[in-house]
């Protein structure tokens, strides 16, 4: 069995810390799995009806593995998400399809999700500007926190603890970008 990692570093360029990748390939060796990592950029994507047994990888063609496991987080560039899902039309099995990708990328959609599935989920408002005040307090409270659409690992997340700090933070995203796709949320104190 033959696997790809698609990750934002080629093998070549792993690093010690680059743990959960290094872990997949030594539990892959310890299963007699050849499992190689790919970035995206080593890939050169061909859509035709006439090929559907490769790829090209580094200006050569590669047979299409068996699976593949994107390692790329909310990252992830519409160019690898263009090849997961070439690799699906193709017949590859993907663990974690483009368009789950795609879909956890946007906080507000994955709550909409949620909250549809009548999943816990604290409540969330995506916000406007001009900025509401009267409504913000009235359905989301304080202190809440301010999100940015996309993002991982707790960057662009901010907490608000007062209606002044949360209007000195608009007051600043708004003059940096009036147009900026923000998520108010609901605090929910065991969470810290």
């Amino acid at each position: 069995m033959q696997g790809w990692i698609l990750y934002y570093k080629k093998q070549s360029d792993l690093l010690e810390d680059s743990h959960g990748v290094n872990r997949l390939l030594e539990a892959a060796q310890s299963k007699n799995i050849k499992l190689k990592v790919f970035s995206p950029e080593q890939f050169e994507l061909i859509v035709s009806r006439d090929d559907k047994k490769s790829v090209l990888i580094d200006g050569e063609h590669h047979k299409l593995p068996d699976f593949i496991i994107p390692r790329l987080g909310s990252n992830t560039s519409y160019f690898a998400l263009a090849i997961l899902r070439q690799m699906e039309h193709l017949g590859v099995y993907v663990c974690n399809r483009a368009g789950s990708i795609e879909m956890v990328k946007d906080k507000l959609h994955i709550h909409q999700i949620l909250a549809h599935s009548t999943l816990p989920t604290p409540k969330s408002m995506l916000l406007k500007f001009p900025v509401d005040i009267k409504t913000v307090k009235q359905e989301i409270g304080f202190p809440l926190i301010v999100k940015n659409i996309v993002g991982t690992e707790g960057k662009g997340i901010y907490l608000s603890e007062s209606e002044k700090r949360f209007m000195d933070l608009m007051e600043f995203i708004s003059s940096n970008n009036s147009t900026a796709n923000i998520i108010l949320q609901k605090f929910v104190k065991s969470s810290r």
